[in-house]
């Protein structure tokens, strides 16, 4: 087998797994941070209750 074709068959290959990878977690990014621009002003008015570094109890 000759090597530039071995490089060839590999470098190929290896787009092939990671191309579809990196796509999926673009989406996957995409649509987390979507949702939680979307679910934002909805969680606003509960955190400072929860989350305050002065509680009431």
């Amino acid at each position: 087998m000759n090597i530039k074709l071995f490089l060839r068959k590999s470098l190929f290959g290896g787009i092939v797994v990671l191309l579809p990878l990196i796509i999926l977690g673009w989406i996957l990014k995409s649509t987390f941070f979507f949702i939680t621009d979307l679910i934002q002003p909805l969680t606003n008015d509960f955190a400072p209750c929860y989350f305050s570094s002065k509680s009431a109890f």
